[in-house]
């Protein structure tokens, strides 16, 4: 076992948030809550794709020893749903989603909106961008289409903000701490290597773009409503 922390950390890093995440999905109370974050977790399963152009950032032992492991993939599904669950865990009461939204048109707005950004993604990669950098850009025209289409919803990306990015700050000192050997994994000559408090900044940079977008996007792709208190008390009030 201990080979096993040492050659292949990452996926020892994630084992046990992914843990934690399926005990809150299938045993929490608030249902609503956990229901989006699941389909959030699933929705974000194919960024796992994106671990074919990040070799120049990181290069983690992956088990079997290809581009893409299933470490990738449960990365992706807890962070989809952790996000989710940072963002709207101040607005648990107020959430409202269709009892009935058809998994074809959830799927397609997904898809019709997260296609042109990966392209634009790999094409600022291929142009010789670096990897992060890439993605951050290529966040941005995104985000503000679904923010124009749907203004109410910078509170998500706000509450993603300030509260995913601690999230994910405390688990890669966690990490590092448990698993020393996982820093060796970043490329230290990479743009995004430079450490911040001891975790590479392209790790918060890359939270801090995915907190405040994937929020949006999910919201927007199964027309979750919510309705803050406040405004909820001053409409009472007229």
């Amino acid at each position: 076992m201990s080979n096993m922390l040492t050659s292949h950390p990452y996926i020892f890093s994630i084992l046990p948030l992914f843990t934690v995440v399926c005990v809150i999905l299938f045993r929490g109370r608030r249902r609503q809550l956990t229901r989006v974050a699941l389909y959030s977790g699933l929705a974000c399963l194919p960024c796992s794709l994106l671990a074919l152009t990040d070799r120049e950032y990181w290069r983690p032992a992956r088990l079997g020893g290809g581009p893409i492991g299933v470490e990738d993939l449960l990365f992706t599904f807890t962070t989809g749903a952790v996000v989710w669950l940072c963002s709207a865990w101040p607005y648990r009461r107020d959430l409202r989603m269709p009892s009935h939204l058809p998994a074809s048109r959830v799927a397609k707005r997904i898809l019709l909106w997260g296609l042109p950004s990966e392209a634009l993604q790999a094409a600022l990669w291929l142009a010789g961008l670096d990897y992060m950098s890439a993605m951050l850009l290529a966040s941005v025209p995104l985000l503000t289409v679904l923010l124009v289409r749907r203004p109410r919803l910078w509170i998500l990306a706000f509450s993603g903000l300030a509260f995913f990015v601690p999230v994910h700050f405390a688990g890669f000192k966690l990490a590092f701490a448990t698993l020393p050997d996982l820093v060796l994994q970043w490329n230290k000559q990479g743009p995004w290597a430079a450490g911040f408090l001891g975790v590479p900044a392209g790790e918060l940079a890359w939270a801090a773009a995915f907190a405040i977008l994937w929020p949006v996007v999910m919201a927007s792709a199964l027309e979750v409503e919510f309705r803050p208190a406040g405004a909820a008390a001053a409409s009472s009030g007229l």
